[in-house]
């Protein structure tokens, strides 16, 4: 900011310059009398400045006189001394004096001139030209103007001293001579503390400015928001701050987050966080004006410590200096005032003291506001509680402490029949119907004076005389000492509610004889009527369930989730469906039920209808029925796969006694080994799945257990986690048993998946089978035993064990302790009725955390103990050249079944479906002595074909064979049946007890001839 300058009048005319000298006196001693009549808070508000800036112009005015007086001397004598030397006076002038030459360099200066620049007089004569400004090249331009001009002008520069540092200067002189030639003689006057002054006055002035706008915005806002927005603009737009804003604290989180900012356009506030707690971020000025509710000053806002988290943001933006204000709403400091300066140590007295009352009167807006704010919100609360009570549907009573009416809204004058101005001033005595005995009012004012809430039904009178109930609520109302001042009554008119509950009521001895459990309820879901049908159902009184909630009284599992039941509540709708309950047995149950709402006379709800029936069987019933209907699509899906692999299989087991023959190295023995044994155990495989996935039912015969529970062992290892080891004794000599493999298979195979869910965490699981006498005494001990033999089957784990009040219950249909996902809860109970359709019987032993055992007994044939058999090899004899048509539409198996018949004396001729055998069998019919088909092919299948060749020649046997092996041909139309795969001895096996009587014939016409 460029200085003012105090000009002096020109040296070449002295008597000019006294003349203006005497007028200058003249008006600072008029400045100085005026000065002193300024009033003590213009002095405030200017500050001290005019006490010392008078005598300072005084002393510059009375040392120009001086200078004029000498040069006027020297002007009469332009020589002087000629010596080049200050004169002896000048020496101790109160200002700098230098003698300057025509270059610009200095030849003399005063003491005061070394002092000011903290140069020795050597020092400052070997300076170069103008070295003593800041702008040397403009120094030398102001010494050649004072030297030509003559009006005595007095020019502004900035000097520099010896240490660096810089001052404000005004710089004056005149031309003389000297014995060096001529010079310049100036003074230099240090200006430096009248310039602070000057920006002193400046800034007080825009400080009072901005606090002036400060006060009109206030006036002028119409809320906080726009208060605080326009306090932020004054602060940088006329206070000249580089940046304000205004700081809301979360008493969540502790932070302080921007409600109103200026001078932030390139985003410092997004790029800092401040809170108001002992966090790195919370010690800063603005947390600790809000934290300790005092002005918090930072001059130095780069170097502090206390404002390290945001250093580099403030570097980044330009901001060196700061202060925080607290403002406070309510008492209370909410916010903080934070401003920034872009020098350091910008925020001294006067700053602080000028933004004081800026924090002070943005306080007092914003308590203002928020004053008016929640009267605004106190009257919207008043007329809508206003509004609330009028159009309440409930009656709403108000009276005084002796029960004298105050208030009542229209529902209340429609409910009594009164109008309002009938109401009020009475006491609600003129309700009473004498329904009521004194005893019932007693203690109902007894209570209320206690300060405590009455509920109960009331019976009362309207103004016809008819009576009504009421369901009434009085509560006390206390003041702000605590005294009870007012009663409110809040009553709901349930006149008809009553009449429809006791219309049900009169109902109930009807339904009581109904075999469904039936339930009604009131609106706030609590039983109202409980018939025997629900004492039976659930086991529990009406006594009991009177009032209880109907989730409470149907004891709903709520694992379940009974939401759409729950929603049913929620919505004055019927409603139908199944829930999942729990008798007073704990035994569970599927109830069907369907909810009713009940209703007045103009429609209204009152109540719900509730019917129950237990459906448990049933839907037991249907599952077991989806689960056979399940097996039976599974079967049928097992029945094509199993037509496909057994084709695929037939080859592989006819194709290794064909090669067996033809191998003699022991390596490829061992590779032929391992073929027939793939080839046997996929054959087996396919026959388990098959005859599982064909479902439960089935004719019995004679069963070898010791095969299935090696087939349930070997899907044991192969599905079972590998956590779990399986230990398996099953004796060679096991007694067979009459019946169905599957049912069998199935039961043993459900106890194992129950023992592997039992050892989450891995275990031991065992599999025995053992045959078992039990005699009179060891048969008395087993519930449903008798004497006589046994083959018993165990499956023990190390699992879990059972609960005592668990193994009551392990046998009842849809009784699981699994997850709804993990089972269905028919496992034992289908392992018991599987057992108990065999004459078995089933027993349980188990230990908590030590493990459970499966005992399955199954009874056993006296000729299956006593009984021995053997069987002889099949041996084939050598054919006599019989010709066999075998038809197939696979040609590997037709391929390898004609080298194996050929290999043992038959002729064999082939084709690929119906169509082609029978153009093979028509010319050939007296040569072919046997046919063997495929039932299923494309064209003509097996059935088909074998209806024409009897056509042709009803004598011709014919073979069956199909990779369908559940359904066997009709007799009366084939010979035998060959279920694929097969091997060639079955094959030859086949062929030769279909030829005997075919050969027998051939033979004895040989014989006869």
């Amino acid at each position: 900011m460029k200085p003012l300058l105090f000009q002096t009048q020109s040296l070449r005319h002295p008597e000019r310059f006294r003349t203006r000298v005497s007028l200058a006196l003249l008006l600072v001693s008029v400045a100085a009398s005026e000065s002193r009549g300024a009033s003590t808070r213009s002095l405030t508000a200017a500050g001290t400045w005019e006490l010392w800036i008078i005598p300072a112009v005084l002393v510059v005015a009375v040392a120009s006189a001086g200078w004029a007086w000498w040069l006027s001397r020297r002007r009469s004598s332009p020589q002087g001394d000629g010596s080049g030397r200050l004169p002896h006076w000048l020496q101790r002038a109160a200002d700098a004096a230098l003698l300057i030459d025509e270059d610009g360099r200095v030849l003399d200066a005063n003491q005061r001139a070394l002092t000011l620049y903290g140069y020795t007089l050597a020092e400052m004569q070997a300076l170069g030209p103008g070295h003593l400004a800041v702008n040397r090249g403009e120094e030398l331009i102001h010494q050649r103007t004072l030297r030509e001009a003559d009006d005595g002008r007095v020019i502004a520069t900035l000097h520099r001293r010896k240490d660096g540092s810089t001052f404000d200067a005004t710089l004056s002189g005149a031309a003389c001579v000297t014995r060096r030639g001529a010079c310049l003689l100036a003074t230099v006057h240090d200006v430096s503390l009248i310039k602070a002054a000057q920006r002193k006055v400046e800034r007080t002035r825009q400080l009072q400015l901005m606090l002036a706008q400060v006060n009109q915005a206030i006036i002028r806002a119409e809320s906080a928001d726009q208060i605080q927005e326009m306090v932020c603009q004054i602060l940088v737009e006329t206070g000249l701050f580089k940046l304000a804003w205004i700081g809301r604290l979360d008493p969540e989180s502790a932070a302080i987050r921007p409600a109103a900012a200026a001078g932030d356009d390139h985003g410092y506030l997004d790029e800092i966080s401040v809170y108001a707690d002992d966090r790195a971020e919370g010690r800063g000025p603005v947390g600790a004006a809000i934290r300790e509710a005092r002005i918090s000053v930072c001059n130095d806002f780069l170097a502090a410590a206390h404002t390290s988290p945001w250093h580099e943001a403030a570097a980044k933006h330009g901001l060196r200096s700061s202060i925080a204000l607290p403002v406070r709403v309510a008492g209370q400091v909410r916010a903080v005032l934070s401003v920034y300066a872009s020098s350091p140590n910008f925020f001294g007295e006067d700053e602080t003291a000028l933004l004081e009352p800026v924090a002070a009167d943005l306080s007092f807006a914003l308590d203002m506001l928020e004053q008016e704010k929640k009267r605004e919100q106190a009257e919207a609360r008043s007329v809508l509680l206003g509004t609330a009570l009028e159009g309440a549907p409930n009656g709403i009573l108000i009276t005084d402490l002796h029960g004298t009416i105050e208030w009542a809204n229209p529902a209340f004058v429609r409910a009594s029949g009164y109008a309002a101005d009938e109401l009020v001033g009475k006491n609600p005595r003129l309700l009473k119907s004498g329904h009521h005995r004194s005893e019932f009012y007693t203690e109902l004012w007894r209570t209320i004076l206690a300060g405590q809430t009455w509920h109960g039904e009331v019976v009362n009178r309207r103004k016809n005389g008819e009576l009504y109930v009421e369901d009434l609520t009085i509560i006390p109302v206390r003041n702000a000492a605590g005294a009870i001042r007012q009663f409110v009554a809040i009553s709901q008119d349930i006149t008809g509610r009553k009449g429809a509950e006791r219309r049900v009521r009169e109902q109930a001895a009807l339904l009581d004889q109904a075999s469904d459990a039936i339930v009604v309820a009131d609106l706030n879901h609590r039983v109202s009527f409980w018939n025997r049908g629900a004492e039976r159902l659930f086991g529990t009184s009406a006594r009991e369930m009177l009032g209880r909630t109907l989730e409470e009284a149907f004891a709903l599992d709520r694992d379940v989730g009974p939401t759409a039941f729950h929603d049913a509540l929620a919505e004055p709708r019927d409603w139908r469906g199944e829930l999942r309950s729990r008798n007073q047995a704990g035994r569970t149950m599927i109830i069907e039920t369907s909810v009713t709402m009940l209703r007045d006379d103009h429609g209204q709800p009152t109540g719900r209808l509730c019917i129950s029936a237990d459906v448990t069987h049933r839907k037991a019933l249907e599952e077991q029925f989806l689960r056979v209907q399940r097996m039976e699509n599974l079967g049928m899906l097992a029945a094509g796969i199993s037509h496909d692999l057994n084709n695929i299989l037939a080859p592989m087991r006819m194709v290794g006694p064909l090669l067996r023959d033809r191998l003699s190295e022991p390596r490829d023995l061992r590779l032929l080994d391992t073929l027939e044994s793939c080839a046997a155990r996929g054959a087996g495989l396919v026959r388990q799945i098959l005859g599982f996935a064909q479902g439960v039912a089935g004719e019995h015969r004679v069963v070898q257990v010791k095969h299935l529970l090696r087939d349930i062992t070997d899907v044991i290892a192969a599905s079972f986690p590998k956590s779990i080891v399986l230990e398996d004794e099953i004796p060679a000599d096991l007694w067979p048993v009459n019946g169905n493999p599957t049912q069998i298979h199935q039961v043993v195979l459900n106890l194992c998946v129950n023992a592997r869910d039992a050892m989450p965490e891995g275990g031991t699981l065992r599999l025995r089978g053992q045959n078992c006498l039990l005699d009179e005494e060891t048969a008395r001990t087993i519930e449903g035993a008798r004497p006589g033999p046994w083959l018993v089957l165990q499956v023990e784990d190390t699992g879990t064990g059972i609960p005592a009040d668990v193994l009551s219950r392990i046998w009842e249909p849809l009784f699981t302790t699994k997850a709804p996902d993990k089972g269905t809860g028919l496992g034992l109970s289908t392992v018991r009725g599987i057992v108990a359709q065999h004459q078995g019987l089933v027993t349980v032993k188990t230990e908590v955390n030590r493990g459970t055992t499966f005992s399955v007994y199954l009874p056993v044939e006296e000729t299956a103990v006593t009984g021995t058999g053997t069987a002889s090899p099949f041996a084939a004899t050598a054919a006599r050249g019989e010709q066999v048509l075998f038809v197939d539409d696979e040609a590997s198996i037709c391929e390898l079944a004609t080298a194996v018949l050929s290999r043992h004396g038959y002729r064999v001729l082939t084709a690929r479906d119906g169509a082609e055998a029978i153009a093979q069998f028509a010319p050939r019919i007296a040569d072919i002595a046997l046919v063997i088909t495929d039932l299923d092919m494309p064209t003509l299948d097996g059935a088909a074909l074998c209806r024409v060749i009897h056509t042709l020649s009803p004598d011709t046997k014919i073979l069956a064979t199909s990779g369908f092996v559940q359904a066997a041909p009709p007799k009366e139309a084939f010979s035998g049946f060959l279920p694929k795969p097969f091997t060639p001895e079955k094959l030859l096996k086949i062929v030769e007890e279909a030829l005997p009587a075919k050969r027998a014939e051939s033979t004895g016409s040989a014989n006869r001839a």
